[in-house]
């Protein structure tokens, strides 16, 4: 209840908490230009390793499971059909991945 009145003190409302992560928001005529609710890079460094553990490792096995079934499509000639599928689906996560990797090494190099 401390963290969600330390928010409340600086004019963010609390609205839930869902999956270990807190839900704030401010109204747009309250906030003072750009304004974040990590107001330093250790705490939002913090956030950063919680989402890549949460988020990105469980996406990770699921990329291993598409490549797995990209291997065994290529390979039994009756799947063939959804080898286009299993290609994009793999150059998306690839993609996501990269984004997020530069953009967590980068902040984390910064940080440290």
């Amino acid at each position: 209840m401390e963290y969600v009145r330390m928010f409340e003190d600086c004019g963010w409302e609390y609205l839930t908490e869902f999956d270990g992560y807190n839900y704030f928001r401010k109204p747009a005529d309250k906030m003072q230009q750009k304004e974040e609710i990590f107001c330093d890079d250790i705490s939002h460094l913090d956030m950063m390793n919680r989402i890549f553990i949460g988020r990105v490792i469980p996406l990770i096995v699921i990329l291993c499971g598409l490549i797995w079934q990209l291997y065994i499509s290529a390979t039994d000639h009756s799947e063939r059909g959804w080898l286009p599928v299993f290609i994009v689906l793999v150059i998306i996560y690839i993609i996501t991945f990269l984004q997020f990797a530069v953009k967590y090494f980068a902040f984390r190099k910064k940080v440290k």
